[in-house]
């Protein structure tokens, strides 16, 4: 009877789950699917058999576009969703299909974290996938239901190792995913969420280019974007205006054939008025686009990430691409950059270094650049900024050093929690005020992104900083002493 005992046990616990995320969905807690995609991979690891199962929205990118967790190896992926409604299922396989994902998972599983429908009509699915990968309506669509009905077929010892994958997420000494909180001792923490204000009006177009003309003209050598044919709709315009000897910024972002911006594509002095349709222009506020339409709310956070590359980039903060980092650049041909900043007192703080052979001295080792992860976030009708300082080191300024993954190891090792807390209050700092011009040098504020103060709250577990920071040495303890961000770079690797 011990099999059985199992057996209902994990039936109890998977209750646990389901009835808790209905709470959550009830307080409209959005937040916790993003809790429960991370419980279900090893519970599908287990029970289906997805050993090389990811969760992608954190192994990949915040917010993978179309799907949650995926297995590359048995080419299965799945979307996690509290929502029932078939239109929900539609808008999963059209961004399946259009970021054409079936070219990785020859296989969707939609889970409901709830309960799925008693059926659904499949109507319209088959005009979405076109073949393209394997979908069907009255298999691919689960619940916990299909997981226990998965588990009556196991022997005592898989499904075993089942309950306590559940035991240790719901049973009776885990913290329930919803609970209410104690009152301890608390104090005001920050948050590394800077809230960031938008403009009122979003700008949308029909793009008019002749793509395949395009892509011709850029193969014969004259221009220097050179394209592929399965290049992206984005690479296309640039080309575009290119050949017609235009050049823009990169404050845009395009969706299968519509352009959206925030800059006015009523001016006609704008390079982008020249490729699209005039006739098609709306306007939009950027609630307006969102609101309701995840595929929507993904499209305005590359346009904000745009929009802070264009930011950037006057102030000598470079895009870099390969690690998906904003990095402190050399200014005006100096080995090192100085950066002034203002908290309680005035800091200075170097953000750029050559690092010289010991052995020749003329000689570039590595370039050290302070650098941070921007990811954002859309919480109670308000829009932040998430600010993750790092570290990167180049070869050139801008190309990643071979040795850098050490050396950044090494730093991170050596830094304190009130290190990165300057780095954080710094970097905010930076982007909070736009360098004023010089006499050789013009500078315009960016229009489009403003920010205000960074999130914080005043219920933080208090800790006790003498009791936690006992066993460091006098000379540890002054490294921490400024907490305005004037702090060297920290120790040099030896």
């Amino acid at each position: 009877m011990k099999l059985l005992n199992i057996q209902n046990r994990i039936a109890e616990l998977m209750t646990i789950f389901t009835t808790q995320i209905r709470a959550a969905t009830a307080m409209r807690r959005t937040d916790i699917n993003h809790v429960a995609e991370t419980i279900l991979v090893p519970l599908f690891a287990e029970v289906y058999g997805y050993k090389n199962l990811k969760n992608l929205n954190f192994t990949e990118s915040e917010n993978y576009p179309g799907i949650d967790l995926g297995d590359e190896v048995a080419k299965v992926a799945f979307q996690i969703t509290s929502t029932t409604k078939s239109d929900k299922i539609k808008d999963t396989l059209r961004s399946f299909v259009e970021h054409e994902l079936y070219k990785k998972y020859d296989r969707l599983i939609i889970y409901i974290l709830t309960e799925r429908q008693s059926a659904y009509s499949g109507r319209d699915y088959e005009k979405i996938i076109q073949h393209r990968f394997a979908f069907n309506k009255d298999t691919d669509i689960w619940d916990y239901r299909d997981v226990l009905k998965r588990v009556v077929s196991f022997q005592t010892g898989k499904a075993k190792r089942v309950q306590n994958i559940l035991e240790s997420n719901f049973g009776e000494e885990s913290e329930p995913l919803i609970r209410e909180a104690s009152e301890p001792r608390t104090e005001t923490e920050y948050l590394n969420l800077l809230e960031i204000f938008l403009p009122d009006t979003l700008y949308i177009a029909d793009l008019v280019l002749d793509r395949a003309k395009i892509i011709a003209n850029s193969q014969s050598g004259v221009y220097k974007n050179r394209l592929r044919n399965d290049c992206s709709t984005r690479e296309v315009v640039r080309a575009g205006l290119e050949q017609r000897g235009l050049t823009f910024g990169v404050d845009w972002e395009c969706s299968s054939n519509h352009i959206l911006t925030f800059h006015n594509l009523w001016d006609t002095n704008i390079p982008l008025r020249q490729v699209v349709d005039e006739t098609t222009i709306r306007l939009l506020s950027p609630k307006e686009f969102y609101e309701g339409d995840e595929n929507h709310e993904r499209l305005l956070k590359a346009l904000l990430g745009r929009c802070m590359q264009q930011k950037l980039y006057h102030q000598q903060i470079l895009w870099q691409n390969e690690a998906k980092l904003f990095i402190f650049a050399e200014e005006d041909g100096f080995p090192v950059r100085r950066e002034e900043w203002y908290g309680k007192k005035v800091g200075n703080r170097k953000v750029y270094e050559r690092i010289m052979k010991k052995n020749k001295p003329d000689e570039i080792l590595y370039r050290k650049h302070l650098a941070f992860q921007t990811h954002y976030k859309y919480y109670g009708n308000n829009w932040y900024v998430m600010i993750v300082p790092q570290w990167f080191m180049s070869y050139d300024g801008y190309k990643q050093s071979f040795y850098g993954a050490d050396k950044i190891s090494y730093l991170k090792r050596k830094e304190k929690n009130q290190h990165v807390f300057n780095h954080l209050k710094f970097i905010v700092y930076m982007l909070s005020h736009d360098k004023p011009s010089t006499l050789f040098k013009r500078r315009y504020p960016y229009p489009f992104l403003s920010f205000g103060q960074l999130l914080s709250f005043d219920s933080a577990p208090f800790l006790d900083d003498p009791e936690w920071r006992a066993g460091e040495s006098k000379e540890e303890r002054k490294k921490m002493e400024d907490t305005e961000g004037t702090l060297p770079f920290p120790i040099e690797e030896p």
